[in-house]
């Protein structure tokens, strides 16, 4: 009997150690979280268990651990240096006397983090894994600074293909809201990105078909998926030509303005004479190595005439 009991513990012993031997832990970092799914010989692949910035989960034998970006995030559109440079080009909402709507573009900063409910991280991997969005190592150093804005390819492509068209969406769904002169009216900006903003969660829920938001404000906790936070950077019409005429007509109301006030600074200076003064100051200008002669034509030397 004691011979089978020494037997029985050897055993149970043996295979407590081969089975630690099978295991490790998933260790996000303090950006990232962690999804562990089951995958190999004797493993089903559902989900194991899910980890929060941070935090230390144990991935068994044949399962792996799935990191991805999970801090505050952004994603800019703007004509260079952002997450994209294409913005869906929609048409304002009708002028005075029935003027018709603008195309125009809406350059947009918002700002947003993964959801952290468990029921999201979870709902999230199969999406996630769609694109590559998720790596299968930590990160542990600041190699990501190399990547196209910080992001791997896969990440980058899945923002690229449901945040631009819902952010697209959510800002068409409310641009009726103001008139041609949008571009122009920066005050009415920040009206309009709160309104984007309050958009934004139906429209991803289109692009992900998922009920369940997958991204929230940055200021969210794990249960509260708070809105996100909208940017209006800038506002241009879709057709240059406006932009141009516009251009042209800052530039002349800016001469105008120029010449008044040098024309009220040389009254100062030669009172009822400032215009000839500075008709000649102009002249001479025009024409910097002509010598000109001022006073009575009977001052002005023969050689000259």
């Amino acid at each position: 009997m004691n011979r089978i009991r020494a037997v029985l513990a050897a055993a149970a012993a043996g295979a407590g150690a081969l089975l630690a031997a099978g295991c490790s832990h998933a260790a996000p970092a303090i950006s990232q979280c962690a999804v562990v799914t089951g995958l190999g010989f004797g493993s089903d692949q559902n989900i194991v268990s899910v980890a929060h910035p941070g935090d230390k989960v144990q991935v068994g034998s044949g399962d792996t651990a799935w990191y991805y970006p999970c801090d505050a995030r952004n994603f800019v559109t703007a004509p260079s240096g952002g997450d994209r440079s294409d913005p869906m080009s929609v048409r304002t909402g009708p002028g005075p006397k029935n003027a018709p709507g603008m195309p125009v573009y809406v350059w947009t900063s918002v700002y947003w983090t993964p959801n952290q409910a468990d029921a999201a991280m979870r709902a999230f991997m199969p999406f996630c894994l769609k694109y590559g969005c998720a790596s299968s190592s930590t990160q542990t150093d600041a190699s990501v600074a190399s990547l196209a804005h910080s992001s791997t390819a896969g990440w980058n492509n899945m923002l690229d293909e449901n945040m631009g068209p819902a952010i697209d969406q959510a800002t068409q769904a409310v641009i009726g809201q103001f008139g041609p002169s949008l571009w122009t009216d920066h005050a009415s900006w920040a009206q309009l990105a709160s309104l984007i903003a309050q958009n934004m969660n139906a429209e991803l829920a289109r692009e992900t078909g998922s009920s369940i938001p997958f991204f929230c404000g940055d200021s969210s906790t794990r249960s509260k998926c708070a809105p996100m936070t909208v940017v209006v950077t800038n506002v241009t019409p879709a057709d240059p030509a406006v932009q141009q005429e516009y251009d042209q007509q800052i530039a002349a109301e800016n001469a105008l303005a120029s010449n008044q006030a040098r024309l009220r600074a040389a009254q100062e200076l030669y009172g009822p004479y400032a215009q000839y003064f500075l008709g000649l100051m102009d002249t001479s200008q025009q024409c910097r190595s002509c010598t000109f002669y001022v006073g009575p034509p009977n001052t002005i030397p023969a050689a000259a005439k």
